[in-house]
């Protein structure tokens, strides 16, 4: 659990939704953006914070008109490479860009993870041992290098471990010193960060369910290899935090807004 955030009035969350999802998985699961749509919205419930949440297509060019319309912005995960240069990811990067100028708060997951860290002044290329696939364990930092709203949670865990799936060959391999590294493992040393009190990205996916994630290699099973396939239908039986992660996220943009 998160700490409890008072606010004055609802919060306006913005997703930048940045991938379409296969055709073949568009009738289940619909878009990256309504899962986060569905996590920070139980979220929401679980910690009382009344949410709008508005959904943007990035890779077909729709953005905010305004960055006031909204109190905290989330970049979801992606197929595309964060550091490529197709004409939307160049515009997100320079939007993303500003919203670290301004200080606005700001999550990224996965593709958004890796290009917040770009922005940020850090560096991001292929995975050395190859795909990331199924249910990493990260060990997390001390809770006092967290975000505040944060610290408290991390010091309830039962172990200093965090539990997500995962599906990338990207991560980021190096962050500028103002970046505070909160989790990660041999394989992704870097599955967390911070930047002071507006920025915190995950690798990882709290928004996947192990059925989608399943579903996903299933259609990749060739590209990613027969032992990752492997490890998408183990984690068919494995407990994952992404509910948590969740409404971490929530109790981030909330309090970073607040401030």
């Amino acid at each position: 659990m998160a700490a409890t955030v008072c606010l004055s009035r609802e919060l306006r969350l913005c997703i930048l939704d940045a991938d379409h999802l296969y055709p073949q998985l568009l009738p289940s699961y619909h878009s990256y953006g309504a899962m986060f749509d569905g996590l920070l919205s139980g979220a929401a419930a679980s910690l009382k914070i009344a949410a709008q949440i508005s959904i943007f297509d990035v890779r077909s060019e729709q953005f905010p008109k305004s960055l006031d319309d909204y109190d905290g912005f989330l970049i979801t995960g992606s197929k595309a490479d964060a550091f490529a240069d197709d004409a939307w990811i160049v515009r997100l990067r320079a939007f993303a860009s500003q919203l670290v100028s301004e200080k606005r708060p700001t999550v990224g997951i996965c593709f958004g993870h890796q290009l917040l860290a770009l922005v940020v002044g850090g560096q991001v290329g292929r995975a050395d041992k190859g795909w990331g696939v199924g249910l990493m364990t990260y060990q997390c930092a001390a809770a006092e290098a967290w975000p505040q709203p944060l610290q408290q949670g991390l010091a309830r865990l039962a172990t200093p471990q965090l539990q997500l799936l995962a599906s990338h060959r990207d991560q980021v391999k190096y962050l500028p010193a103002d970046a505070i590294p909160l989790a990660g493992n041999e394989f992704c040393p870097i599955a967390a960060f911070s930047v002071g009190e507006h920025l915190l990205c995950f690798q990882g996916h709290p928004e996947f369910s192990a059925d989608y994630l399943l579903a996903l290699m299933t259609l990749r099973r060739e590209m990613v290899g027969e032992v990752n396939f492997c490890k998408a239908v183990a984690a068919q039986h494995q407990a994952h935090q992404g509910e948590l992660v969740g409404q971490w996220l929530l109790a981030f943009l909330a309090a970073s807004w607040s401030k």
